[in-house]
This record gives structure tokens, sequence and C-alpha cells, in this order.
């Protein structure tokens, strides 16, 4: 009976990082934890993730794979491992996230046409870990719970006034809840579906000739509104090996929409603003929704600070969510503005960010996880 308790522990808790539930949500889905959002930049805007491109969108939009590779060649992110619950003091939770995606651009038309079409194809590999930690059964027996995932994503992103970026990753899950005399692990294929839509609007409003290139020494505004889709887990039913039924995949369905702005000159980022908001509906739970809001406001591409709030729908118990970025290449791109080195065509596309996100939020269950996160890109 020991080792059931400290399993039914392990799982309650985990599922609560997503978002607080009562302990009957774990009749209503397997692999819940594949629903955690472990992107540091994400985390910070309230866990809203699937409007971003950036390296790790494999994660979470498919789509947006195609648009960051429309001017990226290949993106890594680092595998650091996160601790969940640290305030518990039985937490020994760890989830794992690592991504690396490769894509090629091609352009159609004149090349002295500065707003030529631009399409991109790209592919990506993903792969997701919760270790539960090590439980005790006995003095001489112990048990090492899983679930992992690995992503494989196609994705194509098209460049034309607008930006468009569409996408699919196939899913191989397994879980491994095995005990000491007796096997339980489950596999099963699941797919996630994403798309994104980007509309530069003052971009487009400058273009009066389609041969213009950017104009130096002007104060150039951007304003450019987008919106995502993204349907994830979809899937057959889950089952364990030795167990008579079935569970359904944490299928989901996420809504995003954002608006960035921001004022540059001569192509350098003085300043940008990022709101995001998502709504994330459980279809394997028709009656549970959760929402997520977040800001980001960037300096020089340089600094970026990030606050976010998640709201689960349950109860008023609701984690708020700060945190930080540093981007290398943008530091090298102001420094090269003034002068001060001078890189090749390569070496401006080379970007090294790190990310930084605590929840907060008193006695949620959340409070005090910290993510930290590297990414690199070329």
């Amino acid at each position: 009976m020991q080792k059931f308790i400290c399993l039914a522990v392990c799982l309650f808790a985990t599922f609560g990082f997503e978002c607080p539930l009562s302990a009957s949500s774990l009749d209503d889905a397997v692999v819940t934890t594949l629903r955690i959002v472990n992107s540091a930049r994400g985390v910070a805007l309230g866990g809203a993730v699937v409007n971003l491109v950036d390296e790790e969108s494999p994660h979470y939009n498919p789509g947006a794979v195609g648009i960051f590779h429309l001017h990226k060649y290949f993106a890594v992110t680092s595998p650091n491992s996160t601790q969940w619950l640290p305030e518990m003091p039985t937490s020994d939770f760890e989830l794992a996230k690592f991504s690396v995606s490769a894509g090629y651009a091609l352009s159609f038309g004149d090349k002295s046409n500065y707003h030529r079409p631009r399409i991109a194809l790209a592919a990506a590999y993903s792969r997701f870990k919760c270790d539960y930690g090590t439980i005790p059964i006995d003095d001489s027996q112990i048990t090492s719970p899983y679930d992992k995932a690995d992503g494989y994503t196609i994705a194509a992103g098209i460049e034309y006034y607008l930006r468009a970026g569409f996408g699919y990753t196939h899913k191989t899950i397994k879980s491994d809840l095995s005990m000491p005399f007796y096997s339980m692990v489950g596999t099963a294929d699941a797919s996630d579906y994403g798309i994104l839509v980007e509309l530069p609007i003052a971009e487009i409003l400058r273009r009066t000739d389609v041969a213009d290139s950017p104009q130096t020494g002007v104060l150039e505004f951007e304003f450019t509104p987008s919106v995502a889709y993204v349907k994830a887990n979809d899937g057959d039913d889950f089952k364990y090996s030795g167990v008579f039924f079935k569970e359904p995949l944490p299928t989901t369905s996420k809504t995003g929409l954002a608006l960035k702005t921001g004022i540059k000159r001569n192509q350098l980022p003085l300043a940008t603003l990022l709101l995001v908001y998502e709504s994330e509906k459980e279809l394997y739970n028709d009656d549970r929704k959760s929402n997520r809001r977040g800001v980001e406001l960037g300096l020089y591409d340089v600094f970026y600070a990030r606050l976010g709030k998640l709201e689960d729908g349950f109860g008023e118990l609701h984690p708020y969510t700060f945190g930080f970025g540093i981007s290398v290449g943008g530091l090298l791109t102001w420094l090269e503005s003034r002068d001060v080195l001078h890189r090749g065509d390569i070496l401006r596309r080379v970007d090294l960010n790190f990310d930084y996100a605590q929840y907060e939020g008193g006695d949620h269950t959340l409070a005090g996880t910290k993510i930290y996160r590297l990414r690199l890109s070329i």
C-alpha cells in the first residue's frame, strides 16, 4: 500500500505543476506532464507560448518553427533540468526539455527587391522527460517513475507582406510507473498541429515601392498583431501494460493573440513591447479552461523584462510570474552599430539568449519554482 500512496502523491503533485486541480484530475487523462510549460521565456509571460517565435517553438507550436527559420539556419536549446515544487519537502521532481531545429529559406524575385517573397522549410527534434524522483518502497527497494516524449517536427513558413507558419509534430510517448515485481509501462503516439500568422502592419504601410531598401537614420515603428492556434497531444487512448482500462491523453487546444510594438533606427530596435494572451481548453474535460497573460519589455534587443499571470479556473489561487532575458546577439549588434566591432554575414545571425523565470503567489504550489534556459541560434 505504501508504494501506491507514494506514487499517487507524485502524480497529483506533478499535475499540480500546470494547474492545481483536485486529485480527481488524475481520472481524466494520463501523462499530464506533457502540458507543463518549461520555457523560461514562456513561464515569465504567464505560460503563454504559442505566439512566441524562438528556439523553443518545437515544444509548443510547430507552426512557429516555420516562421523562425525564415531568417535562421539552426537553433538549439540547453537540456538543463528544472526542479518543480521546491517548497515541498518531499519534492524531487525534475523536468528536462531539449530541442534542436534546422531550416532553409528560399527567396524569389529580383535580388534588389528587399521585400521579395520568402519560403522556408524546417525540421526539428524535441525531447521531454519528467522524472518523478526516487521513491523508496522499503529498505532494499526503490522505484524511479518517469514520463518522456520524443517529438519530430516538420514545418513551413512564408513571408510576403504577412508571415505565416504551419507545422506538424509526431510524438512517441512512454510512461514508466513500474514498481518492484510489477511492470506498469505505457506507450502511445500523439500529434501536435500548429499555425501562426503575423501581420506586420507598420511594415506593410511603408512599402510604397517594393524595391525600396530600409532607409538609414530614420525612426521606424513596428505594429505587428498575431494569432496562433495549436492542438496538442492528439492521439488514441493511452493504455498501460497490466492495466485493463484506457485513459485519454491530455489533449488540449490553445488559441493565442499577441501584439508586438516597437521603435527602431537603422534596423536596430530601440524599444519593443510584446503583449500576449493565450486560452487553453482541455479537450478531455470540456469544463476546464485556463488563461495566460503576459507582457515583455525589450531595450535595444539586449535586455528583456517580463511579467505574467496564470488563471486556471480553479478557485482564486492564481500565481503570477516574472523573469528577464539577455541577448548576446543583440548586444553585439548594438556594439557594431557603435563601430566597436564588425561581424560577417554569418556572425550577424548568431544569437545566444539567457532566460530566467520564477513563479510567485503565496501558497500556490508553484511558488518558488525557478527556470533557467540558454537558447542558441544561427
